[in-house]
């Protein structure tokens, strides 16, 4: 098996130093869950940084947390079971969680339900990628700004926005922590544009760019969940169009008939 690169070593230890800053966090009465992907799927996760994080990226697809079907099921971001293994071809072992949500079980690779977000992410990774991975990896890359999966006593997935009651010490220094984290990815990746998925996201790395003055262009794309009514008219076409309304055509491998240059 492939070792690291040294970029994706330092990747790796970056996402470490946000778990470990975060450890000790309590996420308020709203939280009964506090999932940690990247502890108990490992394997895949090591599998996904050896095949995609080999070099620098000129573009970042920055999302804001692993949700229960994604992310949370095999510590890859977007990471819709079936993508993962069909269209990334990622492998390996998910242990079980030290807690979990019954209705929210953790099944890994073998997870057969299908996470909309993640489906529609990758199948326009796809597109951009001509349908091969290594491709849209070359010049890109894929993060989320908060690292873990916070559920609630339903088992539905509370985002960072969604957080109530924290004292504001608390809040602030979860923002610190991610922010930070945020600002090192960006420069061992060496990233020249962030597409931001959602609002949230966008306000998170505009403050950022402003306030530390860093050369990164930010482009806001919508968030492909079903939880935003935008996304349900064609998320996909509105991805595409972003990629050439702003000039980002250029790191992609797209065909003329598919970027509609014919």
């Amino acid at each position: 098996m492939s070792a690291l690169s040294e970029i994706g070593e330092l990747f790796l230890n970056e996402e470490l130093k946000l778990y470990e800053n975060l450890a000790a966090v309590t996420y308020g009465h709203k939280v009964k869950f506090v999932l940690r992907p990247i502890e108990y799927a490992m394997d895949v996760h090591l599998d996904f940084l050896r095949k995609y994080c080999r070099s620098a990226k000129k573009v970042l697809f920055l999302g804001m947390n692993p949700g229960p079907w994604g992310m949370m099921q095999n510590a890859v971001p977007f990471g819709e079971s079936s993508s993962v293994r069909d269209f990334l071809g990622l492998a390996g072992s998910v242990k079980q969680p030290p807690a979990f949500h019954p209705s929210r079980p953790v099944q890994g690779l073998d997870c057969r339900r299908s996470e909309v977000s993640g489906r529609r992410f990758w199948s326009f990774a796809a597109h951009l990628g001509a349908d091969d991975p290594l491709r849209f990896f070359q010049n890109a890359f894929v993060h989320n700004y908060f690292p873990h999966c916070l559920l609630d006593d339903n088992g539905k997935n509370v985002t960072p926005p969604e957080l109530k009651g924290l004292q504001p010490d608390a809040k602030k220094y979860i923002d610190q922590c991610c922010d930070r984290s945020l600002i090192n990815v960006l420069s061992i990746l060496q990233v020249e544009v962030v597409l931001a998925i959602g609002r949230y996201v966008q306000t998170k790395i505009d403050a950022l760019v402003k306030t530390y003055k860093i050369p990164t262009k930010v482009v806001y794309l919508p968030h492909p969940s079903p939880r935003n009514p935008a996304s349900n008219k064609n998320w996909l076409e509105t991805a595409k169009l972003t990629i050439l309304e702003n000039n980002l055509a250029q790191y992609f491998h797209m065909t003329d008939s598919q970027n509609g240059l014919q």
